[in-house]
């Protein structure tokens, strides 16, 4: 994208015009999962490392399109750089480096939300951007025109380093008259406090951006206190009615830098209240940590948990149904191995997290056994298929000769020991296992119309793969997405580093 001067919010998010032959009728009857309108379900890939125009780790994502199969993104697919949404890439840029979809604007069509976290703004270096991209009946961007999110616009201040758009989460409008949209910016300074972070969370009213509120551990109801290396916003989720039945999303937000007493980087995990319900100064919020009540174990130095979180898919029209939330911790010690990494779950009726089973690999019943570097938790999601099922990634566990080869678990949450494991070299996993080539490094959850899937990003495997684990009634399969191989477009660099998941769907 183009060097860009920051503009604050009063001037409104800035638009990149479309040329009057492509825009279309919206689309008012699609799918969940359907971005253009045709009635299958579709995903996106994201590939930051892409060259693109000459220019190196510019980016991509690929979007690939559902069709009569019935399979998610079985049909054609379309690669989209910043060039197609009216910008300039550079090298660098790394668009795509993080990706989530949701109907952010008024029709049915799935809109995409995706950041370039590295972007250069003035002389801003790696100040980072966001782009809301929206689906329409001729496809992604072939209607309203995309809309371009800075820091100052959500909120902040850009400034060189902050990353913004490091991590991202968007969720449907849930009769606010709002959708929300946010953006992480975990290597935010706020005074001497380096790499602190901050989120902005941001609300759209229909394409147009609105009460952008940027939170840090300084605002006012948010627990705790902004400190050097806390990494606040190093991964989002929202959440539906965690704290409170105020029918509204939740947002949870991972701070695995956060030292807990005089333990380093042992991690914490935030949900904050209601983000469509409170004005812009005060978020009520409940912190969580491994020294928290309830919680198993105890929180130790290097720990990182909060590098992960995932929420459940919700059911907004049975109050009362439990919600569920999973924290990965890959820098947990198991006994005398480090960063052999766990899991913790939470679950909720509303009135706020109670502390659940936490789960490493030497829980009884469960496949493998905790070892040194494995980062257990590197990636965690959660899925209803039909059954709530668990999957973390485990990049850098060593499978044979395959050092770092990678892999991924998938767990019944109400029986962790009914587990399946899964790697490059299983049925379906595209190919051999790699000697650090992680297996699991991106790990998205989709809930779509006819399949429930788990997806598993491998991008240092080659120029990058996509594992789908699929679950239902009759049980596991899995098929791979390969860059130039079965009409996925050829010229990737790192295609899997994101996938946009769609696990919150009201």
């Amino acid at each position: 994208m183009g060097t860009l001067v920051a503009i604050g919010f009063a001037a409104g998010p800035l638009q990149v015009p479309v040329p009057a032959e492509a825009a279309v009728e919206p689309c008012y009857e699609a799918g969940e999962l359907d971005i253009n309108g045709d009635g299958y379900a579709d995903a996106v890939v994201g590939d930051p490392e892409a060259t693109v125009a000459g220019q190196a780790q510019a980016g991509r994502i690929v979007v690939l399109y559902g069709d009569a199969d019935g399979r998610l993104g079985e049909g054609g697919r379309v690669v989209v750089t910043q060039a197609t949404i009216g910008q300039v890439p550079e090298a660098g840029d790394r668009f795509g480096a993080a990706v989530a979809t949701a109907h952010v604007d008024t029709d049915a069509c799935l809109d995409v939300v995706v950041a370039a976290p590295y972007e250069d703004l003035g002389a801003a270096t790696d100040a980072g951007v966001g782009h809301v991209i929206y689906g329409s009946l001729a496809g992604l961007n072939g209607g309203t025109s995309p809309t371009q999110v800075t820091q100052a616009q959500a909120g902040g201040v850009v400034e060189a380093g902050d990353r913004f758009g490091f991590s991202v989460a968007a969720a449907d409008n849930l009769g606010h008259d709002t959708s929300v949209v946010a953006f992480g910016a975990p290597y935010e300074d706020l005074g001497a406090a380096v790499d602190t972070g901050a989120v902005n969370a941001l609300q759209f009213s229909d394409s147009i951006l609105v009460l952008p509120r940027e939170i840090t551990q300084s605002t006012p109801g948010v627990v705790g206190t902004s400190e050097s290396s806390d990494l606040f916003g190093f991964s989002l989720a929202y959440g539906y009615d965690l704290i409170n039945t105020y029918s509204s999303w939740d947002l949870v937000v991972g701070a695995p830098g956060e030292d807990i007493g005089k333990l380093n980087s042992a991690g914490a995990v935030t949900v904050i209240n209601g983000v469509h319900d409170y004005p812009p100064d005060v978020f009520p919020s409940q912190s969580w940590n491994q020294d928290s009540p309830g919680v198993p174990g105890a929180a130790e130095t290097g720990d990182l948990f909060g590098c992960s979180v995932a929420t459940s898919v919700v059911d907004s029209y049975a109050p009362g149904s439990k919600q569920h939330v999973a924290v990965g911790a890959p820098g947990e010690a198991i006994g005398s191995r480090t960063t052999a990494g766990a899991v913790q779950l939470f679950s909720s009726t509303g009135s706020g997290l109670v502390p659940g089973k936490s789960i490493s690999q030497n829980t009884a019943g469960v496949l493998g056994t905790a070892e040194k570097g494995d980062r257990f938790g590197f990636r965690v999601a959660l899925l209803n298929a039909p059954k709530l099922r668990l999957a973390v990634s485990i990049p850098y566990e060593d499978i044979g000769s395959g050092t770092d080869a990678g892999s991924v678990q998938v767990f019944s949450v109400s029986n962790p020991a009914d587990d399946k494991a899964y790697d490059a070299a299983s049925a379906g996993g595209g190919g051999a296992r790699l000697t650090r080539g992680p297996h699991g490094y991106a790990l998205s959850a989709i809930q779509a119309d006819n399949e429930n899937v788990f997806a598993v990003g491998s991008p240092y495997h080659g120029t990058g793969r996509v594992h789908l684990i699929t679950y239902n009634s009759s049980g596991y399969a899995s098929r791979s997405w390969l860059p130039g191989s079965g009409g996925v477009p050829g010229g990737a660099a790192r295609f899997g580093a994101s996938i946009g998941g769609y696990d919150n769907t009201p």
